[in-house]
């Protein structure tokens, strides 16, 4: 589909041991070891031209917006601020300028549309249910992309037997 994509691993353990783990405070999510600082250009008013000015997204802003930090705000703040760095090398990243597709996570998803300023309505936000913990960019005016994923083990083994838990307790799931 992205003529330029180049496959990346990221990987950074988000929690160890058994059982379940305690919720991430905000404290703690905001000293995590890949917590981002994106700067980022972006358009004035809906049919305006650029801000002249960068602004900078702080996970702190992204715990603000998804509305409480968790492993899958960190894990996907971490990629896709690792993948903007490679397609905006200047650090200056034009949200204007990208196209992403997620899974259907809501934690990742957050922080995808966020970060990167990617709408549905316009066709630059795109959901597939088949991506796994991975994350696709692409930069419109170059036609270049990158894919992030996760390395394997980085989730705990026992996530999925956890999650499956939560969905028999009746806690709904991400659609």
């Amino acid at each position: 589909m992205f003529a330029g994509i180049s496959i990346v691993i990221l990987g950074t353990v988000l929690f160890a041991g058994a059982g379940t783990p305690e919720p991430l405070t905000l404290a703690e999510a905001l000293a995590a070891l890949h917590a981002p600082e994106i700067r980022v250009l972006d358009t004035v008013s809906s049919l305006g031209p650029l801000s002249r000015k960068t602004r900078t997204i702080t996970l702190a802003d992204l715990v603000r917006f998804h509305g409480h930090p968790c492993d899958g705000l960190i894990a996907a703040a971490s990629g896709i601020a690792f993948g903007l760095r490679q397609l905006f090398p200047d650090g200056v990243v034009d949200r204007t300028d990208l196209a992403v597709i997620v899974n259907r996570s809501a934690c990742y998803g957050d922080v995808a549309a966020y970060l990167t300023g990617a709408r549905h309505r316009y066709g630059s936000f795109v959901i597939d249910p088949k991506l796994g913990d991975e994350w696709i960019l692409l930069r419109r005016s170059t036609g270049t992309g990158v894919r992030i994923r996760l390395r394997p083990g980085i989730k705990p083994a026992e996530l999925p037997v956890l999650e499956g838990r939560l969905k028999k307790a009746g806690c709904p799931h991400d659609r």
